[in-house]
């Protein structure tokens, strides 16, 4: 099917996993939106990573429009064709908003938008199959204790200042995406994942997949997915629970094997099929999910 994803063109964003979901499961897969360049975060990433629109050649009409941008209010201007909005930000932004027919919500309880009308569907964050792939580094041997790469919000500055002051080597920062992303949490041993506001974000997923031991606080929507492996921390002790982690590599490796399989299902393509299923059923189109 002809899809239309329509999103500020970050060089990293939900859309961006999105459109390459859609087009492994096979297709047509066009995206517009505001090109920001190697600009993100404040930051100006290297050239490689800038993402650009693939615009619709004259004639090509979707069949359906996907908005995963919630920076400003959009459908696609013929009604005919139904635009729906895909978000992982519910958490800190409601997205209601005229002419859609469908929301995707990553968080059920998202404080901003929760999961509670007819036209919403819970649809989690999720990880890259073909990028978050398992570490080729033993345990031991990886040159990091901690890795927490991300925003560098108050409450992680926090975690992360407490657990350097233990001597624990950790990594952590802003503006690492894609390869350089993935090689640091291949070498590291803990993943620290400190929600925004109780959000379970893709990171979560991310480096479950590439088999370091999670260690999250504990967000809402675990009720739900119900992880396993998941070292759910408590902030006052979290120094003694990551050395707790770290002196017991075997007990670390069942996490880690644990967590592996629990996300194994938890990719993007898994998403983008589920949200095709949905729509199908609730607009009543048939053969949506099928390229």
């Amino acid at each position: 099917m002809r899809i239309l994803i329509h999103a500020i063109h970050y060089p990293l964003c939900s859309a961006r996993y999105a459109a390459d979901a859609f087009t492994r499961l096979g297709h047509d897969v066009r995206h517009v939106g505001l090109e920001t360049g190697r600009d993100i975060w404040g930051l100006a990433l290297p050239e490689k990573y800038v993402w650009l629109q693939n615009l619709p050649e004259d004639g090509w009409i979707p069949d359906l429009c996907i908005l995963m941008d919630t920076a400003y209010q959009w459908h696609y201007p013929d009604p005919s064709v139904p635009t729906i909005v895909w978000t992982v930000d519910n958490h800190v932004r409601n997205v209601r908003q005229p002419g859609i027919a469908q929301y995707f919500l990553a968080h059920s309880h998202g404080p901003a938008q929760p999961v509670i009308y007819s036209d919403e569907a819970w649809l989690p964050c999720a990880y890259d199959p073909t990028l978050h792939t398992p570490s080729s580094i033993p345990f031991s041997a990886r040159e990091y204790d901690i890795a927490m790469i991300g925003v560098m919000y108050p409450q992680r500055e926090k975690l992360v200042e407490s657990l350097r002051k233990a001597g624990l080597k950790v990594l952590a920062g802003t503006g690492l995406v894609y390869d350089q992303y993935v090689a640091a949490y291949h070498n590291a041993r803990i993943s620290l994942c400190v929600s925004a506001c109780g959000d379970v974000a893709q990171r979560v997923f991310e480096t479950a997949a590439m088999g370091c031991v999670v260690m999250s606080d504990n967000c809402a929507d675990f009720s739900m997915l119900q992880p396993s492996g998941i070292w759910i921390y408590d902030p006052a002790t979290i120094v003694d629970e990551a050395q707790a982690i770290l002196s017991q590599p075997r007990a670390a490796l069942v996490n880690i094997e644990a967590a592996q399989s629990w996300v194994r299902p938890h990719t993007w393509d898994s998403r983008a099929t589920m949200l095709l299923e949905t729509v199908g059923e609730h607009l009543k189109i048939e053969d949506i999910a099928h390229a």
